[in-house]
């Protein structure tokens, strides 16, 4: 991967604020930045309550290890030496904080983010001038969302906490802005490696300047560098590379997603979403376009004529109706969220009903066979969140492990195959930048192509 100086420069609008240009043509697969992180601390797993306690203050890595000084999860001497935990780490012994505080799921280790910054506008407050407090924080929006205020109020009462029967020096809205500015500009990553599954949360500097888009023209990658001596060193080496997805011209803008976790979604459930977690209004091409580039991913089919397609008239307004693309006919959206969760409710329901292999994969088929065309359109987002599901059950039942070939392998093998197609089309006109996703799924079919050629070469020397 080719890498570049100083390629970037840094504009304002009233609709972005602060966002990256290129300062010049920049190739395909160009790394664009590589910066260390400023702030971090471990994430909270929305998902599972059980682990909050357990992630590594410093590394983020899970561990029972308590700090010898203060009690809080760190788990080795090493990481108990690292400058950024001496300042909680102080204020906690100072005050005598037992350990957990009042609220742990799902705000614990956010609470450590927060304080971290607030000890950084304490303590540092030159760091504080030059990036934090530039950093929007959306609280005007978020002081409307239940959802916030309650989170805050948890995070405000653990801070308190760690104050004792002293003064907290910070004030509600101190706490709140770092909150809002935390939930805006923070990058989530995570390892799944088995050995090392570490989970965080990290502030970047330049990085947090990059615009969101839906179809982005960059992709980025967080690492935990876990190789050298850690010795005097203020945090771990974690580090974000941000590199591109494709050329991009001068002057161009730079974006990337912000939650790659929305991309395989339709654009209604999109801009929801990320109005609800992230407080803004997603416009970029792929939302203005009510086809998402021709993928057709949210249609449904006419409720009336049946011979075409719905799309939204309007699709970064959530209320906006949808119309026929042959008949002209109009639906209110109401009926087009509950048609889409009607079908995405019962895929759902067949995963948790612990159903064999083979019932579970023939009644995912059986849904996606009946919507497919004729409900949604073939590319619909649920019918991959149908595939998806459809791969994921395949590869546990062995489809790319030769031992445990079957009768039925070549048959699974060409479901895999279609399935595992199917997503990497859509992926390739619509998300280059998820480079990770689509470099897994040819990977899936590369391996499926050699099951593939051994299973038929036992059949014909049988």
């Amino acid at each position: 991967m080719m890498s570049t100086g100083n390629k970037l420069q840094t504009q304002w609008s009233n609709e972005y604020g602060r966002y990256l240009v290129a300062a010049c043509d920049i190739p395909e697969k160009t790394v664009v930045l590589l910066e260390n992180v400023i702030l971090h601390a471990p994430a909270d797993d929305v998902k599972n309550k059980t682990d909050a306690t357990k992630l590594c203050l410093v590394c983020c890595c899970p561990s029972d290890r308590r700090c010898t000084t203060c009690g809080w999860c760190i788990c080795s001497p090493d990481c108990e030496k690292m400058q950024c935990h001496s300042n909680e780490c102080n204020l906690f012994t100072k005050n005598k904080v037992k350990f957990p505080p009042p609220h742990k799921w799902p705000i614990l280790n956010k609470t450590i983010l927060v304080l971290r910054c607030l000890l950084m506008k304490l303590y540092g407050r030159g760091e504080w001038l030059d990036f934090l407090s530039k950093l929007e924080h959306h609280s005007r929006v978020r002081g409307t969302k239940s959802t916030c205020n309650r989170s805050d109020k948890m995070i405000m009462d653990n801070i308190q906490y760690f104050y004792g029967c002293a003064e907290c020096p910070f004030s509600e809205i101190e706490i709140r802005t770092v909150c809002g500015i935390i939930n805006v500009n923070a990058f989530f990553a995570e390892s799944n490696e088995d050995s090392s599954h570490w989970r965080a949360k990290c502030m970047f500097k330049k990085a947090s300047l990059f615009a969101h888009s839906c179809s982005p023209n960059c992709y980025w990658n967080i690492e935990l560098k876990q190789d050298g001596s850690i010795s005097g060193k203020y945090q771990p080496d974690i580090q974000i590379e941000v590199a591109t997805a494709k050329p991009i011209k001068k002057g161009e803008m730079l974006t990337i997603f912000y939650s790659t976790r929305y991309a395989l979604y339709g654009t209604l459930k999109r801009i929801v979403l990320m109005e609800e977690i992230a407080h803004f209004q997603c416009k970029c091409y792929r939302c203005r376009d009510s086809t998402e580039m021709e993928t057709f991913m949210s249609a449904l089919k006419c409720f009336d004529c049946e011979r075409d397609y719905l799309l939204p008239q309007y699709p970064t307004e959530a209320q906006s109706d949808w119309k026929c693309l042959d008949c002209g006919s109009t639906q209110n959206v109401c009926k087009i969220v509950s048609r889409v969760c009607e079908i995405e409710d019962q895929a759902e329901q067949i995963q948790v009903l612990g159903l064999s292999f083979n019932d579970e994969l023939a009644l995912l088929s059986t849904i996606a066979r009946k919507a497919s065309g004729n409900i949604l359109h073939k590319n619909h987002y649920v019918l991959q969140e149908i595939a998806t599901r459809t791969i994921q059950l395949l590869i546990e039942n062995g489809i790319l492990n030769v031992d445990k070939s079957s009768e039925n392998t070549i048959a699974n093998l060409e479901l895999f195959v279609n399935q595992c197609t199917f997503l990497l089309n859509i992926a390739r006109t619509l998300l280059s930048a998820m480079t990770g996703y689509i470099g897994t799924l040819q990977s899936y079919l590369q391996a499926a192509e050699e099951v593939r050629t051994i299973v038929l070469e036992k059949k014909l020397t049988k």
